[in-house]
């Protein structure tokens, strides 16, 4: 026999405005591992993975830290015992790559409306997210 059930309420925890969507893990972070300092770099994706299986380095290296070939790391956040909280990547970051539209990757980083600004400001703190990049070019905390 199979149930069938509703969803008929949806109960979300409160948090004040003020505090970011992802405080929980930010509060875990104890350090930020920079691996390109670029200075044309200002802009990248990030991700909030809060774990990836493993601790080690290498091993980090070999997998690109969850990502397929698209993507360059360009940092990542631990917390006190290794595990990887957050990642920070551009997605084609070859930059001999054209798209099909004839387009080439921008050696500042990815420029699309998830883009943060590289290199975070702080540990422990939320990146700044790139906001109406068409109209403004400026940041505000996600």
């Amino acid at each position: 026999m199979t149930r069938t059930y509703k969803v008929k309420e949806v109960l979300l925890r409160d948090l004040p405005e003020d505090r970011h969507r992802l405080w929980d893990i930010l509060d875990k972070e104890d350090s930020i591992r920079i691996l390109n300092k670029n200075p044309k770099l200002k802009y990248c994706r990030e991700h909030y993975p809060d774990g990836l299986g493993t601790r080690k380095f290498d091993k980090l290296c070999e997998m690109n830290f969850g990502y397929d070939d698209r993507f360059d790391v360009v940092g990542y956040s631990v917390d006190a015992k290794g595990k990887v909280l957050r990642t920070w990547a551009n997605k084609y970051s070859d930059y001999d790559y054209v798209s099909p539209f004839g387009s080439r990757p921008n050696e500042e980083g990815d420029q699309v409306c998830e883009s943060v600004h590289w290199p975070p400001t702080a540990v422990g703190e939320p990146s700044k997210l790139l906001h109406n990049m068409y109209a403004t070019n400026g940041f505000y905390w996600s």
